[in-house]
């Protein structure tokens, strides 16, 4: 009796130290975002990224995005009125490192002038935690599944080209907000991005996603607390 229950604890501990192990070897990593137009308006200080202690939903390292108070106005943002916090809009977006093969973020553009032509930009990815070359390694392989997508145009390009960040210029096209997706994995096909389009749709339908007119919330993050990687310069 005592041998098989020394093989069950032997067992689990054999399990949880795999699943230790897995979760070490994914590497943490952001990716700063930008904005900027020919008027000389920027955002810049914007990442999306992985950590090991984040999820998919609100945490810690997911600030919160300053709203404009004055025009002429651009930014950047992550909305997520689902969070159902005081603030919708996000400066940073990180996830867990669990899904590293295969994971997306939306954000949008926001522009007080509809017919703003804009550039949105980006950075190649950083490592977090610099363990060893293997990690630099990893990055490199994972930086070849990263995607951009206009979810209006249904565009989509590859993020990083001969191993250089790209760009993306757009107008606003008579709208003020425009919305974006990065992901990694395989290329999004369109009947995948016209579900996603349609099942985004649904879920804000009764949510305004911009208001020229609506008061800073009184609830502020303090950017200094907790600041996430990517947001030294705040």
């Amino acid at each position: 009796m005592k041998t098989i229950l020394t093989k069950i604890i032997l067992l689990f501990l054999l399990l949880i130290g795999s699943s230790t192990y897995a979760a070490k070897t994914k590497v943490e990593w952001y990716v700063p975002l930008g904005v900027s137009s020919h008027d000389n308006l920027i955002d810049k200080h914007n990442v999306l990224g992985q950590m090991r202690e984040s999820s998919d939903d609100f945490d810690r390292h997911d600030l919160v995005e300053l709203r404009p108070f004055s025009t002429p106005f651009l930014t950047l943002n992550f909305f997520h009125p689902e969070w159902e916090k005081a603030d919708e809009h996000f400066a940073s977006d990180y996830h867990d490192v669990k899904r590293q093969k295969r994971d997306r973020w939306t954000f949008q553009v926001e522009s007080d002038d509809p017919e703003r032509m804009i550039t949105l930009f980006w950075k190649e990815p950083i490592v977090i935690n610099l363990e060893n070359d293997k990690t630099v390694q990893k990055l490199k392989r994972l930086k070849k599944k990263m995607w951009l997508v206009d979810l209006k145009s249904k565009k989509v390009i590859k993020s990083y080209k001969k191993n250089r960040a790209e760009s993306y210029l757009f107008s606003m096209e008579g709208e003020e907000v425009r919305e974006f997706m990065w992901v990694i994995g395989k290329k999004p096909s369109f009947l995948s991005l016209k579900k996603y389009a349609s099942d985004t749709k649904a879920s804000n339908k009764t949510t305004s996603t911009h208001s020229t007119a609506r008061k800073a919330p009184v609830y502020r993050q303090n950017l200094w607390e907790l600041q996430p990687p990517g947001h030294s310069r705040y």
